[in-house]
């Protein structure tokens, strides 16, 4: 799979905003919600110094994270840019015995 095509619905991981932040930490956007099926919308202050540019690219190269859409404005938040992201829900062997 590429970055290109998004985990079908039932294969994103849905988790709380904290393991969120975690997964695609040092991006930590100005605001951060899941928006249903395994959706996340993060959005950034848009600044002069287009800080807000370079978390979305970096982002872009977190591991298990597919962005689903091109930056936008929030029709509401004229001054904020968004993307919409999932990531990839990957399955935890666990081998009795072994820690």
């Amino acid at each position: 799979m590429t970055k290109a095509d998004p985990p079908p619905a039932n294969e994103r991981e849905i988790m709380p905003t904290g393991i969120v932040l975690e997964i695609i930490a040092p991006v930590c956007p100005d605001n951060l919600q899941h928006v249903g099926q395994g959706v996340y919308e993060a959005k950034w202050i848009e600044d002069a110094r287009g800080e807000a540019q370079a978390e979305i690219e970096q982002l872009r190269q977190v591991n298990r994270v597919t962005l689903l859409t091109d930056i936008y404005r929030p029709e509401n938040l004229p001054s904020w840019i968004a993307v919409q992201f999932c990531i990839e829900h990957v399955a935890i062997l666990t081998i009795e015995g072994v820690q």
